[in-house]
């Protein structure tokens, strides 16, 4: 069985939540084994998320130091705490994937160090432009050399710009859609400034 903590359970995490707990066969076809969602880090534990209670905990020490931890997925967003606990993760060899771009963008030199060092891999593919699959693409492509590459790659802007340029919504309109349907970061302005 993995177990793998689930560090945030907003509007991401929920859903990834109930991604690992719907395609939970699928999953263990693919991994050879069982995966366990064990432990679900939030900051408010009164609030209803749809999961067993007794995998929620608010307690940093919980869902980050247990020793039996295979993987961790962060989807706090922010620098803090964000930051101390990937990089907690990784100095002790867990695994991490994370879909913050925040502490990506912020703390990339200290993460990635304290991935080299332990070995554990640092994902972070979901970080970009709403998981679409540029990273590894880009990095399959060997011996080419890329001059540059021109795109909005970024799924809220995306969502956005296509609704203002393709559907003549005004902007804030759109905005409040994105919101709406959970595609936005509570602070969505780093998503929309370009």
């Amino acid at each position: 069985m993995k177990r793998i903590a689930l560090l945030g359970c907003g509007v991401v995490g929920s859903r990834v939540a109930e991604m690992l707990d719907r395609e939970r066969e699928h999953l263990a076809e693919r991994l050879g084994e069982p995966i366990e969602l064990s432990v679900v880090l939030v900051r408010d534990l009164a609030r209803n998320r749809g999961l067993s209670r007794a995998r929620l905990t608010s307690c940093l020490r919980d869902a980050v130091d247990d020793p039996g931890l295979d993987a961790a997925i962060e989807v706090l967003g922010g620098v803090q705490p964000a930051f101390e606990i990937l990089e907690r993760l990784l100095r002790r060899g867990v695994p991490v994937v994370t879909a913050n771009k925040s502490v990506l963008s912020q703390r990339w030199n200290e993460l990635h160090a304290a991935s080299a060092e332990s070995g554990a891999a640092l994902r972070f593919e979901a970080s970009v432009g709403g998981a679409m699959p540029i990273v590894r693409t880009l990095r399959s492509l060997g011996a080419d050399r890329i001059d540059r590459v021109r795109a909005v790659l970024n799924g809220s802007c995306n969502f956005v710009l296509n609704r203002v340029v393709g559907d003549g919504m005004e902007f804030r309109d759109a905005i409040d859609e994105a919101r709406r349907r959970g595609l936005l970061e509570p602070d969505p302005s780093a998503d929309l400034s370009g």
